[in-house]
């Protein structure tokens, strides 16, 4: 079971940034937001993704290589 749970109008604007590669201007005129609307979405989705995507290490951050 997934504890993610990105909302629709969320996972909407991260598709089509993501797979479509659409400006937020554009995305905001498909889904019928602000370009500004569009952005924080697509930032939302990121920030719920990061975790699931960072690299995973038992290093403390302070010990690994630059």
């Amino acid at each position: 079971s997934s504890d993610l749970a990105l909302s629709p109008d969320v996972r909407e604007a991260f598709a089509l940034r993501s797979r479509g590669r659409f400006r937020f201007a554009e995305i905001g005129a498909i889904t019928g937001v602000s370009a500004d609307t569009a952005r924080l979405r697509v930032r939302q989705a990121l920030d719920a993704l990061a975790p699931r995507t960072a690299p995973a290490s038992s290093e403390p951050p302070s010990s690994r290589a630059p």
